[in-house]
């Protein structure tokens, strides 16, 4: 299933999430009003073998994509691999999307690799979700999900087409940080 929760219902969203976690404090950045941002999960690939290649390994990547008219500082922002746990990693500050563009977050595991690189893998054999969720001070709203995901091939993503759309394709080799078309 895959759920994109328009900006309207946020505040209904959020309940569920606003005790999830490991119940400590975590530091906000600041940042734009969470619920106003346009950004989506627009691609990702659990078995890269050869489609995107990052200091010398083919790691796990999930594309974000910004919808908007204006840049997203992202600093402070939280994404995961499970929805009952918005605080997997906290996107480091200085993280920002123009408008119209792409960036690609780094599923590896190895956060000392650098500011695009999360603290989770993603799993390849399916059944896991992806979450993207704002800021502390908006109470963590999810912002966009996929869910239950399944089993993709090796250098396959899932993407949307066109970009932000609902619609998601199979695309081999994947389009990371470019348009998937549509």
């Amino acid at each position: 299933m895959y759920v994109r929760l328009p900006t309207a219902t946020f505040l209904l969203g959020v309940m569920a999430f606003a005790g999830c976690g490991d119940g400590k404090k975590k530091d906000d950045t600041g940042g734009p009003d969470s619920a106003n941002v346009e950004v989506f999960i627009n691609e990702f690939m659990t078995d890269n073998g050869a489609a995107l290649l990052d200091n010398g390994t083919y790691p796990d990547w999930i594309e974000l994509y910004n919808a908007g008219s204006s840049t997203v500082d992202l600093s402070g922002f939280w994404m995961s691999d499970s929805l009952d746990d918005p605080f997997n990693w906290q996107i480091p500050n200085g993280v920002t999307i123009e408008a119209g563009q792409f960036i690609i977050i780094f599923a590896d595991a190895d956060t000392d690799q650098g500011e695009y690189h999360a603290s989770f893998q993603l799993d390849q054999s399916g059944g896991e979700d992806i979450g993207l969720f704002g800021l502390n001070t908006d109470d963590n709203p999810l912002i966009d999900s996929v869910s239950d995901f399944g089993v993709l091939a090796e250098d396959e993503s899932l993407a949307r087409q066109p970009d932000g759309s609902g619609n998601w394709q199979p695309v081999v080799m994947g389009t990371p940080g470019a348009s998937n078309g549509g």
